[in-house]
């Protein structure tokens, strides 16, 4: 087993683990180009001569169409795992593999409704997180956190809005936070100026399970229509963070409103500014609907669960 990817946080704990990591920039999505996709497929193809490879798994369609072009003169096996729907466009398809992975149940049913992926290729399988660390959050104040990419996609503004709707309605200790960098970081920066919210940016935080150890409430204010399941969510609930998310595509089916936190209509900061301050002045409902969630979603993204159902897939497609 291998890990071939142009870098990122995770590289050193995978590499502690025991298991192999080859970074290489070529493969980076925001190094693409005609030459580099080129240079990509013979650098994988070398790859996979030299280590025996049997099956390439690749979780974006960038990283896919490499594969599948190698796959092509080594006849190994494809998996891809789709993580959300992205908008139509570009030289290359979306879906390029053998088999295919939804991390979400409703992203599963719509693409073979669709008749985009036949339904013996795709099987759903949830995301593994597993949190050991400790929960240690502050007595006597609630902390919320929102932890993105900062980009008009993700929704902050959405989010820095409610906040100054929150602070002018809610007396008791409440602070607002932002992790993240972006494109979209100094326009926010001076709407969070401009407006008084009294929100706090982070910037880029390495450790997020540590940070939301320590905060009491997660929004997802995002307004794109390609999420699939974020792994903040996960995380968050395994840090025992109430969540309030914004409606997006293919969330309803396993987070109920109200049962295991609070949804809010796609764009409507009045409306996720009306949860927050339900969240805050029902403390005792607030704890019932986190710990609740704190214990579904053990379940749910269970990594053991998720590691068996990756080697039963692997298996079809090396049958196959």
């Amino acid at each position: 087993m291998m890990i071939l990817c142009p870098g990122g946080d995770s590289v050193n704990r995978f590499r502690d683990s025991g298991i192999k990591v080859t970074e290489d920039n070529i493969f980076d999505h925001a190094n693409r180009s005609i030459n580099n996709f080129s240079a990509a497929v013979k650098r994988l193809i070398s790859i996979i001569s030299r280590n025996q490879i049997d099956i390439i798994h690749s979780h974006n369609h960038y990283a896919a169409n490499i594969s599948y072009y190698a796959s092509k003169f080594r006849g190994v096996k494809t998996v891809q795992t789709i993580h959300g729907l992205i908008p139509e466009g570009g030289m290359l398809k979306h879906f390029r593999a053998d088999k295919y992975i939804a991390v979400n149940k409703s992203l599963e049913t719509f693409l073979q409704k669709n008749k985009i992926i036949k339904s013996e290729d795709i099987k759903f399988i949830n995301q593994g997180y597993r949190y050991d660390g400790v929960i240690n959050k502050k007595e006597g104040t609630t902390d919320i956190i929102c932890a993105s990419r900062l980009i008009h996609e993700k929704g902050v503004d959405l989010y820095i809005r409610a906040a100054k709707i929150v602070q002018s309605r809610f007396s008791g200790n409440v602070k607002f936070y932002i992790a993240g960098t972006g494109v979209y970081e100094d326009e926010l920066k001076k709407l969070a100026t401009d407006i008084n919210s009294g929100v706090v940016f982070l910037g880029e935080v390495k450790n997020l399970p540590e940070l939301f150890s320590q905060t009491n409430i997660f929004i997802m204010p995002t307004r794109s229509c390609s999420e699939g399941l974020p792994m903040t969510i996960a995380e968050a609930a395994a840090t025992k963070n109430l969540i309030i998310t914004s409606e997006f595509n293919f969330f309803g089916n396993f987070f109920k409103d109200g049962a295991d936190g609070f949804i809010f209509k796609v764009d409507d900061y009045g409306q996720l500014a009306e949860k927050i301050l339900t969240a805050l002045r029902n403390p005792t409902m607030t704890s019932q609907m986190t710990e609740a969630f704190y214990n579904k979603s053990k379940t749910m993204f269970d990594p053991d669960t998720m590691a068996v159902k990756h080697i039963e897939l692997y298996k079809e497609c090396l049958q196959a």
